[in-house]
Formats: structure tokens, sequence, C-alpha cells
């Protein structure tokens, strides 16, 4: 067992650029539990963040780079949203074939159009701004 105080540190810096624990924690290679427990305790045992932990944990979550923040950053989804709409109504092809096209993930388009996302990844944002430029230029020719 290893001290968590810089593993704790570390995912702190992760939240800090705009990473979220489930992220943090797919890119890690760990269940999100894990940084629960890191850095809130366990609330059914009562107990506060964690002191020690594993020295493989710790190796894993230290190894997840820091992102510069311009990648990291969260947007508001409602351009995207509209963007999104357009391309799927003016496609003519399924929300699962735009969202492909789009590079994102199904749930990820899901949430964007239902509006269970208000906020998303600048990432995001960009993939579907591409894509929705492109379409505007291929309307215009």
């Amino acid at each position: 067992y290893v001290d968590a105080t810089p593993v704790r540190q570390h995912i702190e810096a992760l939240k800090a650029a705009g990473l979220g624990r489930r992220r943090i924690a797919a890119r890690a290679g760990v269940n999100d539990k894990t940084i629960i427990v890191l850095l809130a305790g366990r609330a059914e045992r009562q107990t506060g963040p964690s002191t020690k932990m594993l020295a493989t944990t710790a190796a894993k979550l230290l190894a997840v780079p820091v992102p510069e923040k311009s990648e990291a950053a969260i947007v508001d989804a409602a351009q995207a949203r509209r963007q999104l709409e357009e391309l799927i109504a003016g496609a003519g092809c399924s929300r699962a074939a735009m969202y492909r096209t789009c590079g994102i993930s199904t749930a990820t388009g899901t949430s964007l159009l239902t509006g269970k996302s208000s906020r998303i990844s600048i990432v995001t944002a960009e993939r579907i701004a591409a894509q929705w430029a492109q379409a505007q230029l291929s309307a215009a020719a």
C-alpha cells in the first residue's frame, strides 16, 4: 500500500482540467468507485477519504495525463444540438449513422438530442461543428 495523497491531488488536477471521474477511471482502467472512495470515502461504512491504496491502482491513476484545458473544456450543448438535428434532418440517414459520421457515441448523441446533456466536451462540439460546416458547404455548392 502507498500514500493516497499524491493520487488524490492528481485526480483533483484531472478534474480541474475538465475530466470527470468516469472518464478518469476509464483512462486508468479502474472502477469509478475507486475514485469516489479515494475522494469522499465510503458512506455505507462511514469512513473518510482513503489514506492508503494499492500501489498498482495508484500507478494506473497517476499514469493518466492531465490534458490541456482546451482539450477537456466543457461547453454549452445548445449549438451542437441544433447542428446535429440539422445534420440528421438533412442527411436522410439514421441517427446512428450520423453519430458515427460525427465520431460520437450513440449514448452521447442520444443524450445530446434528448436534452439530457446540457453541456458537452469541446471535442464533441468541434466534431459536430466540423460535420455541420461540411454539410453547409456541400449544400451551397
